[in-house]
């Protein structure tokens, strides 16, 4: 198992009371934890298992394609609100996993409202700015057409929802348009 979180910079990494320090007030307290600081990241050891947490930064755009053909079981962003929307929808095609572990995402986050973030989070936020208390922690499936997304409760509602743009895609593939 692995995982990476990312900061756009490496000094913010690195800042007092940033990211390394609050890992390292944490991660000595699990077994096994090895600390290697020249590399920003932790190990694990369970068993004959190692599995290791990095911290990296994104700088620019480019910076993605540093994970090209990567396998990133968790992804972490640290202030979604600095990553831009293709860094972070680039970085899910990275969130994938061979080791047993469902892939997941986590970020941190206060979106400023004309953002993208904004927009993609807005199904669980109020018009008040706040969140709505009954949608905390409410699983929701979405599809990404260009700037637009379709979200639902299901996988179903989903498809439901932008059928003809999925099927369009299938049909593509299968060279029948």
């Amino acid at each position: 198992f692995g995982g990476v979180i990312f900061r756009r910079t490496s000094p913010q990494i690195r800042a007092e009371g940033g990211l390394w320090d609050a890992s390292c007030k944490l991660y000595p307290h699990i077994k096994g934890a090895t600390a290697r600081e020249s590399n920003l990241e932790w190990l694990f050891k369970v068993g004959n298992f190692s599995n290791r947490i990095k911290f990296s930064h994104l700088e620019y755009e480019k910076n993605v394609y540093d994970c090209q053909g990567a396998e990133i079981p968790f992804l972490g962003f640290d202030e979604l609100t600095h990553f831009s929307e293709s860094m972070f929808f680039y970085l899910l095609t990275r969130n994938r996993s061979t080791c047993g572990i469902r892939p997941y995402v986590r970020a941190t986050c206060n979106p400023d409202p004309d953002s993208w973030l904004a927009d993609f989070i807005s199904w669980w936020i109020g018009d008040d700015g706040y969140p709505i208390m009954e949608r905390d922690g409410k699983l929701r499936y979405f599809l990404r057409n260009g700037s637009e997304y379709i979200s639902g409760d299901s996988f179903i509602e989903v498809y439901e929802l932008a059928k003809h743009i999925i099927d369009e895609q299938i049909d593509k593939i299968n060279g029948t348009c």
